[in-house]
């Protein structure tokens, strides 16, 4: 069966989901709220409405919206629903307030998780309880993550694609896509930064708040340390004063 076929009969049995190939060997699993209409209009919507119930807000705002069920808490619950299943490291997203959409390179796997979400949604009772553990543990993950943003672990966990040329009080360091997966999986405890080795802890609790493409190497982030930053401005201002100096 060719891919475009194979698109099609799951396009046709897993409305309002579809899937579309855009030609780069990437697929996408898509729900864009704006086109259901009819008996699809509210799709899965009353799991999201409950949760609202649940934490004491209002089912619609003052405007006449729903306060919950963007595309971002589709994700959570998407999230929640296979976070335990070995595939969904294979899984991307890149969701929006109006619609939820997840990508990959394999399109059966993609497919698989479509068929079986879409099983969940129309499962009331059981997605209620999804959405309503996945978009407080998002909650709780982002509260998470503010207290660590502007530290080398947020910037990393923010771009865990990417590769980063990090300058330290300690001393520079490069480090690869593969390099960060090794740090976040807890496999590595001690780190070698510059000519120091520190414990890998107290390299990504370092304040960070310099970020910056690389203008001439795709796919990466130049990143400097505050204190690092400090003490380089500090030797620039000693430096002129000398300049200075030697000119009077």
């Amino acid at each position: 069966m060719t891919t475009n076929k194979k698109i099609q009969e799951f396009n046709e049995a897993n409305r309002p989901f579809y899937i579309v190939d855009h030609d780069n060997g990437e697929y996408s699993l898509c729900l864009a709220f704006s086109f259901l209409r009819g008996e699809l209009e509210d799709y899965g919507q009353e799991a999201f409405n409950t949760y609202a119930r649940e934490i004491g807000e209002p089912v619609k705002d003052g405007r006449g919206f729903y306060t919950h069920g963007n595309g971002y808490e589709w994700e959570a619950a998407f999230r929640k629903a296979f976070e335990n299943d070995p595939n969904i490291s294979k899984i991307k997203y890149d969701c929006e307030a109006g619609g939820f959409f997840c990508y990959s390179k394999n399109l059966d796997v993609l497919m698989d998780f479509g068929t079986r979400f879409k099983s969940l949604v129309e499962d009331t009772e059981k997605f209620t309880k999804v959405v309503s553990e996945g978009i407080k543990a998002q909650e709780k993950a982002r509260q998470e993550f503010e207290k660590i943003e502007y530290k080398i672990k947020g910037r990393l966990l923010s771009h865990a694609e990417s590769n980063f040329h990090i300058r330290t009080m300690q001393g520079d360091i490069h480090l690869t896509p593969g390099d960060i997966k090794d740090i976040m999986e807890g496999s590595v405890e001690r780190i070698k930064v510059g000519k120091t080795t520190i414990p890998i802890n107290d390299f990504l609790m370092q304040d960070a708040y310099r970020i910056q493409p690389d203008i001439f190497n795709p796919n990466t982030y130049q990143l400097i340390t505050n204190d690092a930053l400090e003490y380089q401005e500090q030797q620039g201002d000693e430096e002129q004063v000398v300049m200075g100096t030697m000119q009077m």
